[in-house]
């Protein structure tokens, strides 16, 4: 399965942290696009991809960041599909202001053999990644496979934890309290 994030150049909350009525993070907010919408996006990025690579990296990359400067790295014009299938999303949530030099895209693919097969819990690297950090479902192979939120700083209580239901086109966008106050993770993916 592989996810798409972007996230946007803002040192401010774009939405209040107000507690949110259905059990979800403040903040957080998610859509589900026609599970078509996804698949030229994943057909490009499976093409782009090695057997074994479990991370690609569009526009620029973010572990570079950390020495100082961004290397870049292919963009929309070698990725026309992923883009679209971003600013789709960006249109679907209000986010009507992207300055695509800025846009940061990491692709993820986790196999539940012989790769990578979680994600580590943790809030995304405000260096790298501001606000809001959004999120697509490309390819989701496992029932019950997916995204985990809950309040950073200490093991979940009983009810803190929110899963993320994932089908190819559903999209996320953590903002606000869901986004600095929350980790996320995704736990080892099943075996299909």
């Amino acid at each position: 399965r592989g996810a798409t994030a972007r996230g946007r150049h803002s040192t401010e909350p774009v939405v209040p942290a107000v507690k949110a009525t259905d059990g979800s993070p403040p903040g957080f907010r998610t859509l589900q696009l026609p599970p078509s919408s996804a698949s030229a996006a994943c057909q490009e990025v499976e093409q782009a991809m090695q057997a074994d690579q479990w991370e690609l990296e569009l526009q620029h990359s973010f572990y570079s960041s950390r020495r100082g400067r961004l290397r870049p790295r292919a963009g929309p014009e070698q990725f026309p599909d992923c883009f679209a299938l971003m600013r789709r999303v960006e249109e679907s949530f209000g986010i009507d202001d992207p300055v695509i030099e800025n846009v940061q895209v990491a692709v993820r693919r986790y196999h539940p053999l012989g790769g990578q097969r979680h994600l580590q819990p943790h809030l995304d690297d405000t260096e790298m990644f501001l606000e809001p950090v959004l999120s697509v479902i490309l390819r989701c192979d496992g029932e019950g496979d997916g995204l985990l939120l809950w309040p950073a700083g200490r093991k979940p209580q009983s009810g803190e934890v929110f899963a993320v239901p994932e089908r190819p086109g559903c999209a996320v966008c953590l903002q606000g309290a869901s986004r600095f106050e929350f980790v996320h993770s995704v736990p080892p993916v099943s075996d299909c």
